[in-house]
């Protein structure tokens, strides 16, 4: 399930791991990656995200290491894997450590981006590795503690050179239901085109629309997005105000040199039916939004 690839890249690539866990004292996501830039350049980053603040810490390239079968992943004098965390994470704004424990991950039924793992081109390639995850432990953020028991956790990855120029990402977990999707202009041929990617698995079962499966983008901006898929429509949208979240560096070219505004622990509405029949209804406190849209995209009925 996880794997490495960047060891034979060489120019304009990045490869990085998305670990989000929320508890009671609030939502904490530790982002490693790895970076080859245009010139050749490789080194590391680790990037926290809290619900009031961000922080990106660069590390040579020697200081990253990745062991898999177990999979484990060392960053500084972090530790990432399967079954949990160790973060000593010391930037000039934030300091976190702690330890925290991982119960059985959640992975989905098969690979997210299904055939299109296969298509040439594409900037960017997702994973979900796990869509849920018990979390157990302790942070100190800034001498303040997090304390999580029980609690849920979430993990993802993304490779490749760039995050697509307009995107829509939303990410929520919950008491026996987690929910992903993501929006995206993928390149076909000259032109782009709105592709999507979504899970929901809700009261033991898992339902996926993506573009592959003949998912259709209905409708898409900067807060909310609709995607129908034989009969099934799911919608989201965002009820937070425009000017809050936090900034976080996002790749391009292999580089950090983009921010974009996430906000990691914000209200929206997810809504699931099948041919008008409502199917669940949920607006979260707790959810993952960002959103580079610029407008509005939207799908035109045949004449």
């Amino acid at each position: 399930m996880f794997k490495f690839h960047g060891e034979k890249k060489k120019r304009s690539y990045f490869e990085g791991w998305y670990f989000k866990q929320q508890g009671k004292n609030g939502t904490l996501a530790m982002i490693p990656a790895y970076h080859a830039d245009k010139k050749g350049k490789r080194f590391a980053t680790l990037q926290a995200v809290t619900d009031k603040e961000t922080e990106l810490i660069e590390y040579p390239a020697e200081e990253f290491r990745v062991f898999e079968n177990p999979f484990s992943l060392y960053l500084g004098n972090s530790r990432f894997s399967e079954s949990g965390c160790s973060l000593d994470f010391r930037g000039k704004h934030l300091e976190i450590k702690g330890e925290l424990h991982y119960g059985p991950l959640a992975p989905p039924d098969y690979d997210v981006m299904g055939p299109f793992n296969a298509v040439p081109f594409l900037p960017c390639r997702h994973s979900v590795f796990s869509l849920s995850h018990r979390v157990d432990g302790c942070l100190h953020v800034n001498g303040t503690p997090f304390v999580f028991q029980n609690s849920f956790g979430y993990m993802e990855g993304d490779r490749g050179r760039s995050f697509p120029n307009q995107y829509l990402w939303t990410q929520c977990s919950g008491r026996n239901f987690s929910i992903m999707l993501s929006v995206a202009e993928i390149p076909i041929l000259t032109k782009q085109m709105p592709g999507c990617i979504g899970i929901i698995f809700y009261k033991g079962k898992e339902y996926r629309l993506a573009t592959y499966l003949g998912a259709r983008v209905i409708y898409v901006d900067q807060d909310y997005a609709a995607v129908e898929q034989n009969g099934f429509l799911l919608e989201v949208r965002y009820l937070g105000k425009s000017s809050s979240g936090q900034p976080l560096y996002a790749p391009k070219a292999g580089n950090m040199d983009r921010i974009i505004i996430e906000s990691p622990s914000c209200p929206v509405e997810y809504r699931l039916s099948k041919s008008g029949d409502p199917l669940f209804s949920l607006v979260s406190q707790k959810a993952g939004f960002e959103s580079t849209w610029d407008g509005a995209c939207e799908e035109k009925e045949a004449e």
